[in-house]
């Protein structure tokens, strides 16, 4: 009984010091995709694929940063072991099309980094 208490605490922290991220990305991701941040950030210069590849790539991991945590849920994966199953195809495919869009980001802008940078995070 303990341990579940203790796995629900620590899945609920970890929801919770993930929310502003969580919050920051999506809506940031969502500004990117409807408006102009290049007066805002580095990342955005206005238009294009790049633009539309880092707003996408926020968007998505804010999603799958918020669904990961239900994978780790005892009472999620027993008594709904379909839906388990769903988000857990959700996150893989989620971080693959994130990982996709960064690297794309990436090969039309580079990093702030440089080429060891841009090597590094592709």
């Amino acid at each position: 009984m303990m341990g579940a208490w203790r796995q629900s605490f620590g899945i609920g922290a970890v929801v919770f010091v993930s929310l502003g991220f969580v919050v920051y990305a999506a809506s940031f991701g969502l500004r990117g995709l409807s408006g102009d941040l290049s007066s805002e950030s580095y990342l955005f210069q206005g238009s294009g694929a790049a633009d539309v590849s880092i707003a996408a790539h926020m968007i998505v991991g804010a999603v799958i940063t918020l669904a990961a945590p239900l994978q780790l849920s005892r009472p999620v994966r027993h008594r709904f072991p379909v839906l388990h199953r769903i988000v857990g195809r959700m996150v893989v495919g989620g971080a693959f099309i994130t990982a996709v869009l960064g690297v794309a980001y990436i090969a039309q802008r580079g990093t702030i980094g440089g080429p060891w940078m841009n090597f590094g995070f592709t």
